[in-house]
This record gives C-alpha cells, structure tokens and sequence, in this order.
C-alpha cells in the first residue's frame, strides 16, 4: 500500500513539474536537433553538435511518433524519470528488502533529479540508463547469466550515446563491480555487448559519411573549447565570505563525501555493493566540473541516491540529514526560481493556444512567445527558413521553422570569423526573411553584425528578443 501511493505521489508531482516551465535556451539544445533529424538531417554531418548524439534521436524518433512538440518530449522524459524511480526502488529492495529507507533513496533522485530538470536534459538519461546497468548486474549477480552481462554492456554503450563523461563513470563503476565478483570471466560477455553497441554506432557514423565530422565536433568542442579554453568553467568555490564559501563547498562535496562513506561501509559489511556506491562517486567525479553550479549539482545529488541508501542502513543518525536533503530539494525545486533564471513553478499557471507547446508557462513567457509567434505566423511560413541568434534555439521548434545553418548555437566566443562567413552565405544562399536574435549585436561577431545590419531591418523587441526583417 505505501509503496502504491508513493508511486501515485510520484507520478503527481512529475506530472506537475513536467506540464511547466519554458526554456528557450538549454532546453532547445536538445529539441532543435531532433526536430532537425526529423526534417531529414544528421548530427555532425549536418550541423554542429557538441554531445553524444543519444537523447536527440530518442526525442527525433518520438516526434516522428507523436508529432513535434515540447509537451511530447516532457512526456517522453517523464516516463524515463519514472523508470529511473522504479529502479532505485527495485535495487533498494535487493539493499534492503521491505526497508522504508528506500523511499527515502528514491525521493533523494526524484526531488533533485527530475523535479530541478524537467526536460530532456542528456543527465537524466544518462542516469537512468546507468540505474539499469546497475540493476542488470546486481540481479545477476549470484545466477551470472551470460546474457544479463551483455546486456549491461549494452546498456552502458548506450549510456554513451546519452552524456559521453556520464559513460566513462558507468564503466568504472562497472569495472568495480567486476574486480569484486567472484567470477570474472563475466566481464568478457560486459564487454562483448558494449563492443557491439559501439561497432554499431561507428557503422552508422561512417554510412552516413558522419564520422570524421563527429571526431572533428568532438575535438573542437571537448577538446579544444572546454578542456584545453575552459570554454564553461566556474569555479568551485565562488567568491564570498569565508561562512559562505565554506557552507557553499561542504554541500557541494556533500553527494561525493555520502558516495566515498557507502563504498567504505560496503567494503566492510559486503563487497558485492562496492560497485553501488562507486556510481555516485564517478558520476560526481566526471560531472561536476568543469561546470561547478548548482544546475550541475543538482542532478549529481540525485545520483548519488543509491549510496544514501548504502549509508543510511549503517548509520541511521543520518536520517534527519537525508530528510531535510529531501524536504530542501522539494522546496528548491518548486518555491525558488525555476531553472534559476525563471520565475517558479508553482506560478507558471499560463496557457497558450500553441500545439508545439503544450505547457504551462509565466505570464511574462507567455507573451513573449505569442508575440513572436504571431510575428513569424506573419511573415514565414511552416518550413521556411529563419535565424535564431545567438542561443535561443526552442524557438525553430515553436515556430515550425529551418535553422539555415550549421551551428545550434552560436555563441561569439566560439565563432571563428570563417564560421561568420559561413552563417553569412548560408542566410543569403537560403533568402532568410525573419531573423530573432536574444542579444544586442556587437563587435564580438563583426561581420555577421555588419551582414545584418546592413540587410535586415529590427521590427519589433520584446523584452531581450529582437525581430528583424529582410529590407
């Protein structure tokens, strides 16, 4: 009974959060490229893209199913929130059979995971893809059948092809579980699966003439911008006051201090859980820099989820800290600004006539998308092709409208003045009429500024939001 209505509460509140909360930024990360897959296009051969490409075919294909929209992907993304719930359930009843202290674990995921993002963000994926590994390997770990292990090898290949950093701590984690098994032949038939997953997706990049443009995203983006430029950096203690900066750094060390305390307590009580504790240890690990916010913590937190379960069975005392972990995650996520920048959830109770939508928003959302709307309704038409600039690329979606170039986004401190001139003849080559830019242009993009400027006339600003129309 109380698990039904813990799952009933669940469903509840992602149902809430999911049904609200516009992003035109982050969140058009992901659904621009589906919608751009669905119009026949491929990641790297096709435009630039800086993940692995997992989670936009998963959403591409799903707008092929159900039509393009950012409701239909809130759903998608729901119902692998709720798996991921399940899971943490179903391995806590492997921990700790009839333990109410797994609720507590999946409400550690659900109130920091799912109810901070609630949209196709490639960390959600990427851990539920790494709880099923996880489950995969525990349910076999006394029968060690074959074919759970290859499985998990798949399972963790496609952890991959969510979020590549999020792979990389799912095959230590794995590697763990193994070096503690007492057969470890097993980890050839691991391997196998994720081989197979692997060929896979280098067979499709190379028959669709797509590898050397992955490699070449791969290297200018993780590589050469974020870990050779520090292209996204913060630091990890913000400046402040020395309380601050302490209180601050000891809840951000927080997921990794209760991950590191689970794997010692696991050694010692039963080596076969070590590897549940490693997964929040090296998903920490692997994604807290070098993008040190909140935003990023928060889903770490939620991974971490498994090694509160681990702790809190050795050290009960840690109860009260869990529970107001819980109770500070609910609150954060619902009371306090959504997504930082927005306002919060519980009053994003705006609807707008927008079959591309299909969510509740704020009233100051809600009329910036219907005037823009309106505008492009105007002066494109569905399919036409218009210019986003510089990252607000939800917008190609709730407009029906084709992004003329190869970037998602364009950031200035990323385009070369050869990429502005490749913007610059794809505008002029695909007679865009409509272009919206979410800043002021300047120096920083000289010629695609002086282009224009020079070309375009500004119609209408709305708020950040800017309308220019071909003169």
């Amino acid at each position: 009974m109380i698990t039904r209505l813990f799952f009933l509460a669940a469903i509840l509140v992602l149902g809430f959060v999911y049904s609200r909360g516009f992003i035109p930024h982050d969140e058009g990360w992901i659904l621009h490229p589906a919608q751009r897959i669905t119009q026949g296009q491929l990641p790297y051969r096709d435009f630039h893209y800086i993940y692995t490409p997992g989670v936009a075919y998963f959403i591409a294909f799903v707008f092929k199913l159900f039509g393009p929209s950012i409701v239909v992907s809130r759903a998608a993304t729901l119902i692998i929130a709720l798996s991921s719930v399940w899971l943490i359930w179903s391995i806590g009843q492997k921990i700790a059979p009839k333990s109410p202290l797994v609720f507590l674990s999946a409400a550690i995921y659900l109130t920091w995971g799912p109810m901070h993002l609630n949209f196709a963000w490639p960390v959600i994926y990427a851990i539920w893809s790494g709880l099923l590994t996880c489950w995969l390997l525990l349910s076999s770990h006394d029968k060690h059948n074959r074919w759970v292990f290859f499985l998990s090898g798949i399972t963790t290949g496609l952890t991959f092809l969510f979020k590549q950093n999020f792979g990389l701590a799912l095959l230590a984690t794995n590697f763990t579980y193994f070096f503690t098994s007492p057969n470890k032949r097993d980890i050839l038939w691991h391997i196998a699966g994720l081989v197979l997953l692997t060929s896979l997706f280098a067979i499709h990049l190379l028959a669709t003439r797509s590898f050397f443009p992955f490699v070449s995203d791969m290297n200018f983006f993780l590589i050469q911008q974020i870990w050779t430029k520090g292209m996204q950096a913060t630091p990890f203690i913000y400046p402040g006051h020395w309380y601050e900066q302490l209180t601050k750094t000891l809840f951000y060390l927080l997921p990794l201090f209760i991950s590191v305390l689970s794997v010692i307590a696991a050694a010692r009580k039963n080596k076969s859980l070590i590897f549940i504790g490693t997964f929040g240890t090296f998903y920490y690990l692997t994604g807290i820099r070098p993008t040190t916010d909140y935003l990023h913590l928060a889903p770490l937190v939620a991974a971490s989820s498994l090694s509160w379960l681990l702790m809190l069975r050795h050290k009960p005392i840690l109860i009260p800290i869990a529970l107001i972990l819980i109770s500070l995650g609910a609150y954060r996520s619902l009371f306090t600004n959504y997504y930082r920048w927005n306002p919060k959830l519980v009053t994003q109770n705006y609807s707008l006539n927008n079959p591309r939508l299909g969510i509740l928003v704020d009233n100051i959302s809600q009329s910036v998308i219907t005037q823009i709307k309106d505008y492009f309704d105007q002066n494109t038409h569905p399919g036409d092709y218009a210019f986003i600039y510089s990252f607000s690329p939800s917008f190609y979606l709730l407009t029906n409208t084709k992004n003329p170039t190869r970037f998602i986004f364009s950031p200035p401190n990323l385009l070369s003045p050869a990429d502005e001139l490749e913007m610059v003849s794809s505008l002029t080559e695909k007679k865009v009429q409509v272009i919206l830019t979410d800043r002021p242009l300047d120096n920083s993009t000289p010629t695609l500024t002086s282009y224009i400027t020079s070309y375009y006339s500004p119609e209408k600003t709305i708020r950040e939001f800017t309308l220019w129309h071909q003169k």
